[in-house]
């Protein structure tokens, strides 16, 4: 097939994500505003044309021009380029433990290295907070109790993630349960308008938050409704053991979208989702776990001092209670997207130079800076983007701040490393940290941007007016950068803990944030 046939693909492929129809053969995929989880949907839909493609291909060739060339001069994958193993339930399991399933049980699975962990500080800690995800939405659409309680039935069929619990001690190793069938969980009470209805929910969500959610049974996902005259207040509470961030977008929008088509009768189903891209992220996994050279590869990122004193090893869990929001309007973004656009990055690689910049102003240290980054694990199979699941992994990454550096050669260099990280992201922390003995790094660096929830848009009966969400982690510091998020809009979150950094660290840190970005938005260099 010519070159130019490739590219053409391509570039309809881009155009169609990127909802750009003016993009061209060499422009920057990242630049223009690609990200990790637009770019799984690409590589997916190039694999089903035909396209031996993979993310990393993407990341050293972003232009439909110069990755339909690279393809073209490469052989084809047999089975073709990450494409997923499609194996069958329980086939990641012994022999020994399948025998031990239980009745009623349509799938078992090992549990991820990051559920472990996760299920371990809830049971260390006893707190029912901790890993408790909460969101709460404000929908305006007629309340019918039947429909929803079947659009939420519908949500447990479609997500085996919402039908799972987890038995770490009967097996051989931790496993998480996908039961056949779960009733769901929903309650339903009435305001006699929004103020009280607003006081009703936030009681609801504190008794949650006191008594937690057992991870030993399922479901791991409650769902409240306060109605009210003018529409409801919908809460969903979840485990964080069994869903990401991305998962959450999809389960929100893929149950109001469920919810509008009852609504409104329509029957048409919602895109079938499949069970395979979670299986293969775990396979993947398993295999990083064993690779010697990818252990190599992450000590050698971790091997710097701490930024926080005494934080060698984790002597209490962190609780990082103290935050500060720090808005980005929308001329302040289109400017620093500008900015990602001259480096030729995605806006995340932009996003990370602020962040490293302003550590090393906060440590006044250049060198030998080292973060947590929050990494996505989804497989580059076709229908990844549709499952409901816990794909994350937070691994450690050093950056030099250099003198006389500018914001588009640290955006750069962020880059680069992402394309250095990406065949190694799936190493599980919870190994790292074994062989260092500690903490890898005591903050972790964040970014989303949820286009998911860009298809609430499409609903007919059902809108959203407010949002508000609430998690807590167990990092000692945590920086969130966010585009469009319906909570909280575009900007930047820093929640530390203040037991391991006092009020006048925490507010010298927050004004070398605001530093940092107020000199990435004038286009101002870094301060020394």
């Amino acid at each position: 097939m010519p070159t130019e046939t490739h590219a053409a693909l391509l570039l309809r492929v881009f155009s169609e994500e990127l909802n750009n129809p003016d993009l061209s053969a060499e422009d920057d995929f990242y630049a223009m505003g690609g990200d990790s989880l637009v770019a799984l949907r690409v590589v997916s839909r190039a694999q089903e044309l035909g396209l031996a493609v993979t993310l990393r291909d993407l990341l050293f060739h972003p232009s439909a021009a110069a990755l339909g060339e690279f393809v073209a001069s490469t052989s084809p994958t047999p089975g073709g380029a990450g494409a997923a193993s499609g194996a069958a339930p329980f086939s990641l399991l012994s022999s020994a433990d399948r025998a031990l399933i239980p009745p009623g049980i349509e799938d078992a699975l090992p549990a991820s290295a990051l559920q472990v962990g996760i299920l371990y500080l809830c049971a260390a800690t006893a707190d029912p907070a901790l890993y408790h995800d909460l969101i709460n939405l404000e929908v305006r659409a007629p309340f019918d109790g039947h429909h929803l309680r079947g659009a939420l039935a519908a949500l447990m069929e479609r997500h085996p993630a919402l039908r799972s619990s987890f038995d770490l001690g009967t097996y051989s190793v931790p496993i998480q349960l996908v039961w056949t069938s779960v009733e769901p969980s929903l309650t339903v009470e009435e305001a006699a308008d929004a103020a009280a209805a607003a006081e009703a929910e936030r009681q609801w969500c504190a008794g949650q938050l006191a008594t937690g959610l057992s991870w030993l049974r399922a479901p791991l996902l409650r769902c409240h409704v306060v109605t009210a005259p003018e529409g409801f207040r919908l809460t969903l509470a979840i485990h964080h053991a069994v869903i990401d961030g991305w998962s959450y977008a999809r389960l929100i929008v893929d149950l109001l979208a469920l919810y509008d088509r009852r609504i409104i009768g329509d029957t048409t189903p919602l895109r079938a989702v499949s069970a395979a891209p979670y299986r293969e992220f775990l396979r993947l996994e398993q295999a990083a776990a064993q690779d010697s050279a990818i252990a190599a590869f992450w000590r050698d990122q971790a091997s710097a001092t701490p930024l926080l004193d005494g934080r060698q090893r984790f002597d209490t869990v962190p609780n990082p209670t103290a935050m500060r929001e720090m808005p980005i309007g929308d001329d302040e973004l289109e400017r620093l997207r500008s900015t990602a656009r001259r480096a030729d990055t995605p806006l995340k690689s932009l996003f990370l130079a602020i962040h490293f910049a302003a550590l090393a102003n906060w440590t006044q240290r250049r060198t030998g800076l080292v973060s947590g980054v929050v990494v996505n694990g989804r497989p580059a199979v076709p229908g990844a983007d549709l499952v409901v699941g816990l794909f994350l992994n937070t691994l450690p990454m050093r950056l030099d701040v250099p003198v006389g550096s500018t914001w588009e050669d640290l955006a750069r260099s962020a880059l680069d490393w992402e394309r250095t990280a990406l065949p190694n992201r799936r190493f599980p922390l919870a190994n790292l940290e074994r062989e260092l003995g500690g903490a890898a790094f005591d903050v972790v660096f964040n970014f989303t941007h949820f286009h998911a929830y860009d298809e609430l848009d499409g609903l007919s009966a059902v809108q959203v007016a407010s949002w508000s969400a609430f998690d807590k982690n167990s990092f000692p510091m945590m920086v969130d950068f966010s585009v469009d998020a319906p909570e909280s809009g575009t900007g930047v979150v820093i929640a530390v803990d203040p037991t391991l950094v006092p009020d006048a660290r925490a507010q010298e840190l927050y004004r070398c944030y605001r530093e940092a970005l107020r000199l990435a938005v004038d286009g101002l260099e870094p301060t020394p």
